[in-house]
């Protein structure tokens, strides 16, 4: 894979080729470290803060509706996503 040299912007989201790298980068690694793959595929996914994440319950994720319920915390507003 090419390497690419990143510059930080005031931008608060990633861009296609970021996203996409960030998925292959986690593809590679999901059989070594599942949970924190999960997690990082989370918060790309929700747009969750990390404090959000490390917060959720089993309770929070509905299987049957494919959605997760995010309690913000930082005064914003509930939540459910679907996945």
């Amino acid at each position: 894979m090419k390497s690419t040299t990143y510059q930080l912007t005031k931008e608060k989201y990633l861009s296609d080729l970021e996203y996409k790298h960030l998925m292959l980068i986690l593809k590679k690694f999901m059989t070594t470290c599942r949970r924190d793959c999960l997690l990082i595929s989370l918060i790309a996914l929700t747009g969750a803060r990390a404090t959000e994440i490390l917060n959720l319950k089993k309770s929070n994720f509905d299987l049957n509706e494919g959605s997760v319920f995010i309690q913000s915390i930082k005064g914003g507003k509930d939540r459910e996503i679907p996945l």
